[in-house]
């Protein structure tokens, strides 16, 4: 079991700063002060996590670039790991090790879940060769140590062979003075334990155990219900703040499933049977089988105490912003700053400081890599980075290793050395040219031999940022160039096309398009119809040992007039349009009264247009806006036929809709989509053209405030509510969760403060 929390009291002022005297509390199930967890502003209302949230602009915008940049990681956060010997310098993890306890905590943080953390390691590492330390025996022992080799800006963490209690890990949480600090054993360098380092780091970063207060009374134990609410006369202090229990209990977060300590449960699924058969909460709801709207407990969740730590993985979205609230405004504002600097931007391939944890890099392949800036605390910044990669020769022959600049990035100053597998030198470069600062060397590498690159920071307080390759690598900027439209015909070519690489060319389908050659430098397309073609180039080169190196890239042209693509929901729509071709046959049949929405798309038009063709009466109601037509029929067998016109640099084309009118039973007011459910999320929306059939006397002024959304519920097809909401009175679009409920038939009630709206909706797989 890991122990993460102890708590440091001290009894004066002398004390805290003299640091000589600690009386401790040491918590076995790590339960959270209860007056402090009181006292988080999220105690009882998890909006303030959402606005917060809202206020840092989460989640950011952006992919996965190979560099973790800002998109994926706005905070660098530096490790310093402290290791501990014997008196003669053996023992502690190796180096090969620590890259893992790294590449763990970054794939948690930044890969499986987007915290927006990242972190680095400090390159000098600290060592505690003493044999008395080896085993730290007490907690005692692990605070003083801990005071005693700690860092400055940094999150401090101290492996030795085994710690007190025997744990995997502890994270010793300081309350008035000193630093924080994480002990782990030295086992949790094994994958089976993963995890052990991402928990701990949660608790750094004020992280509670999801199943904090498990085995408390109902004014601290979590409800298995998430919609279970105080009763009207509690005693419990955590009703003052939150209808809600779920808020004010546990670990306070709504988004994390109550959890009765899952250290017996020993799989990636919750065990219902053996030590968790019917066991219920204080409200006798059952943890195997939680009421609609709540959830069984995670055995993914990083803050559990699933025994199978390799499953858990995941970080909630209320845990992240905590995560984010202890950098922002907590513990860690001191250090806000510089962890957010981009000095401190670090590549993907770290660690790779030390030859004994190089990365691997291949004939061929490209890499982008970085020198990043250290922070050492007090606004103090230092450099030490240097790459390590190693290489393995699959045949003989001369190959160069070179850095290049990476496109938008601040350039590196880079020297290159080649060592063998013994790390005796075999070649260096620093500069290509006196402009160059960049580096390359040849080297006539032996088939099946084992080689390091070491690649050095020749300048000093610059973040720099180089490629390393090894052979010929593809360049990254290759791509087809050519119009993506074609009315008639066009030439296209490969943009950046290195010397020595061929082309080979095709394009399909041919009733479409017809190419002039396969294997030339730049062929000509020809319009053969409208459509949609794909033009295909493999770009290939032999590389050194001779074997051809292929990539392919594609390019979508449209040829001809625009393509038009037409969707549509509710109003009693067909599942599959037909086009009006002026028959009666042709007409699609809709419910009059119900609002119907037609959409077109077209990605290579400038322009989409609608018009009404004919109507059978002048007072049809339509409105078009963009791509979007939006109408409704008045009564039965009243027909419509409009024209959406899409237009190209090849001109326009046109395709007509007809539609009738049929009496389904009864008006419907708003529009609820997608019905079927089949996304997690029920929208209700008052169209912007209500039908004249709220009531038979209704006046044209209170016409044109029909429809506003006062009050949504949503029931089962035996009565039962299962959601409810009320809006203010003024909305007009809402949207309903509905990934909680089991597939089936529901009805929803829709009210607008004067009259009820009752649908059938369908919640599909």
């Amino acid at each position: 079991m890991k122990k993460v929390l102890l708590i440091f009291i001290l009894s004066s002022t002398t004390l805290m700063l003299k640091a000589q005297i600690v009386d401790t509390l040491i918590c076995d199930v790590q339960d959270r002060d209860t007056t402090q967890f009181e006292h988080l502003p999220w105690f009882g209302n998890n909006a303030y996590l959402e606005t917060f949230l809202d206020s840092i602009g989460y989640p950011s915008a952006g992919g996965v670039s190979r560099i973790v940049g800002p998109d994926r990681v706005k905070f660098h956060v530096p490790i310093k790991f402290w290791i501990y010997r014997n008196s003669a310098g053996i023992g502690g993890p190796t180096f090969l090790q620590l890259r893992n306890y790294m590449d763990n905590l970054n794939k948690t943080f930044n890969v499986d879940n987007q915290t927006l953390i990242g972190f680095y390691m400090r390159c000098e590492i600290g060592y505690i060769d003493d044999d008395s330390h080896v085993n730290v025996e007490s907690d005692t022992e692990a605070w003083s140590l801990l005071q005693n080799h700690k860092d400055r800006g940094c999150i401090n963490i101290h492996i030795a062979n085994t710690i007190s209690d025997n744990a995997n890990g502890i994270q010793y949480r300081a309350r008035f003075f000193g630093v924080d600090g994480i002990f782990l054993s030295r086992q949790t360098s094994s994958d089976e334990l993963a995890t052990v380092f991402p928990h701990e780091v949660g608790h750094y970063f004020e992280l509670d155990h999801t199943h904090q207060y498990y085995d408390k009374g109902k004014c601290r134990k979590e409800a298995i219900d998430r919609n279970r609410y105080w009763p009207t006369f509690s005693l419990c202090f955590g009703s003052l703040h939150s209808n809600r229990i779920c808020e004010a209990t546990g670990d306070g977060l709504e988004d994390t499933p109550a959890d009765p300590e899952l250290n017996s449960n020993a799989s990636c699924t919750y065990n219902a049977a053996g030590n968790y058969n019917g066991r219920t909460d204080l409200w006798n709801d059952f943890y195997q089988t939680p009421p609609i709207g709540s959830s069984v407990p995670s055995t993914r969740n990083i803050m559990s105490y699933n025994r199978d730590r390799q499953c858990r993985v995941a970080f909630s979205r209320m845990q992240i912003a905590v995560l984010l609230y202890s950098l922002y405004r907590g513990k860690n504002t001191n250090n806000f700053a510089a962890w957010q600097d981009s000095k401190g931007e670090y590549d993907d391939f770290e660690m790779d400081n030390f030859q004994e944890a190089a990365r691997v890099i291949a004939l061929d392949e490209n890499q982008e890599h970085n020198f990043n800036q250290q922070y050492y605390g007090d606004g103090v910044w230092g450099q030490c980075d240097v790459d390590w990669v190693t290489f393995t020769a699959p045949c003989n022959s001369n190959i160069q290793v070179f850095t290049s600049a990476m496109t938008g990035r601040t350039n590196a100053n880079t020297r290159l050395t080649l060592f063998s597998n013994t790390l005796v030198q075999l070649a260096q470069n620093d500069n290509i040219s006196g402009t160059n600062l960049y580096s390359r060397l040849v080297w006539n590498f032996v088939a099946g031999q084992q080689y390091f690159i070491r690649v050095e920071n020749m300048g000093q307080n610059v973040t720099g940022y180089y490629n390393l390759g090894v052979g010929n690598p593809f360049p990254d900027n290759l791509s087809i160039g050519g119009n993506s439209i074609l009315c008639s015909s066009g030439a296209y070519s490969i943009n950046n096309l290195p010397a020595g690489f061929t082309v080979t060319w095709s394009a399909a389908p041919t009733s479409v398009v017809s190419i002039s050659c396969t294997t030339c430098t730049q062929p000509t397309l020809t319009k053969v119809s409208d459509g949609l073609a794909t033009l295909t180039a493999v770009v290939s080169f032999t590389n050194n040992c001779g074997t051809i190196v292929s990539r392919t890239f594609t390019k979508q042209v449209y040829v001809g007039l625009a393509q038009l693509s037409i969707t549509h929901q509710s109003g009693g729509v067909p599942a599959s349009l037909m086009i009006y071709n002026g028959t009666a046959s042709t007409y699609n049949q809709i419910c009059m009264y119900a609002i119907s929405n037609i959409y077109a798309t077209s990605p290579n038009a400038t322009s989409i247009t609608w018009t009404k063709v004919t109507s059978s009466a002048s007072n049809i109601s339509w409105t078009p806006s963009g791509n979007n037509l939006s109408f409704y029929l008045w009564a039965a067998n009243q027909t419509a036929v409009f024209r959406v016109t899409a237009t190209n640099a090849c001109g326009s084309k046109s395709v007509d809709f007809g539609f009738k009118a049929i009496n389904c039973g009864g008006c419907k007011m708003y529009v609820i989509s997608p019905n079927p459910a089949n996304s997690g999320e029920l929208n209700v929306v008052v169209p912007n053209i209500p039908p004249p059939c709220k009531s038979a006397n209704t006046t044209t002024i209170e016409k044109n405030n029909l429809g506003s959304i006062t009050e949504i519920k949503l029931y089962d097809n035996l009565g039962n509510l299962k959601i409810e909401h009320k809006y203010a009175a003024s909305s007009k679009q809402v949207h309903l969760n509905t990934s909680a409920l089991k597939p089936g038939i529901y009805f929803i009630e829709i009210f607008d403060g004067e009259q009820k709206e009752r649908q059938q909706v369908v919640i599909a797989q």
